[in-house]
């Protein structure tokens, strides 16, 4: 609940909204699941696991951009 409250004011910060086919709590959800992953895999390496050149950290921050401008379209103008 506290991340899709967090999400929540991002989108209202920064004018967005949600695609139509999209839940906040899904959107969370998969966020979650992201940073789970990726912490499971850094319990590993901490590499990245495509990419050994660069750290784990580039995995998450690259998979939650994916995700964010998946899900996410600019809020229309009134």
């Amino acid at each position: 609940k506290r991340l899709e409250q967090c999400l929540e004011q991002a989108l209202h910060h920064f004018g967005l909204r949600l695609r139509e086919s999209v839940a906040l709590n899904d959107l969370a959800c998969a966020i979650a699941s992201i940073i789970e992953g990726v912490w499971l895999n850094q319990c590993l390496s901490d590499r990245h696991p495509c990419d050994p050149s660069q750290p784990v950290a580039t995995s998450l921050r690259r998979s939650g951009r994916l995700l964010w401008q998946g899900a996410v379209q600019p809020s229309e103008v009134a």
